[in-house]
C-alpha cells in the first residue's frame, strides 16, 4: 500500500504505540481520501445516468424557439379562457332543470 512508515509485526503485537500511531494516521487519511474519490465517482456516474435517462424530456424544452413576452401572455390568456368557458358550460349543463319535470314533481307531492 506504499506506506511511508515501516513497522514490524512484533511492534503491533507488543503495543509499541509510538511507532504504530503514524501508520494508523496514514491509514485513516487514506480511507478519507478514498471515500472522497468514490463519492465523487458515484456522483458523476449518477448524474451521467440521470442525463441519459431524462435527456429527451429536458432537452426539447431548451430547443424550442423563444417567444416574446407579449405572445406568451396572450397564449396563456387564450388557454385560460378556453378552460374557463369549458368549465362554465359543464356546470350550466349539469344543473339545467326542465320546468315540466319540476311541475310534475310538485303535483305528485301535493297529491300525497
Amino acid at each position: 500500500m506504499k506506506c511511508p512508515y515501516a513497522i514490524e509485526p512484533h511492534q503491533i503485537q507488543g503495543g509499541d504505540f509510538i511507532h504504530i500511531f503514524p501508520v494508523v494516521q496514514w491509514l485513516v487519511k487514506r480511507v478519507f481520501e478514498r471515500r472522497a474519490d468514490i463519492g465523487d465517482f458515484n456522483r458523476a456516474y449518477t448524474l451521467n445516468q440521470y442525463e441519459k435517462q431524462f435527456a429527451e424530456r429536458i432537452n426539447p424544452v431548451k430547443d424550442q424557439p423563444t417567444i416574446s413576452l407579449k405572445q406568451n401572455v396572450e397564449a396563456i390568456r387564450v388557454k385560460f379562457l378556453e378552460k374557463k368557458n369549458r368549465s362554465i358550460k359543464k356546470i350550466s349543463c349539469r344543473f339545467t332543470i326542465d320546468l315540466n319535470v319540476v311541475i310534475d314533481v310538485w303535483i305528485i307531492k301535493q297529491n300525497d
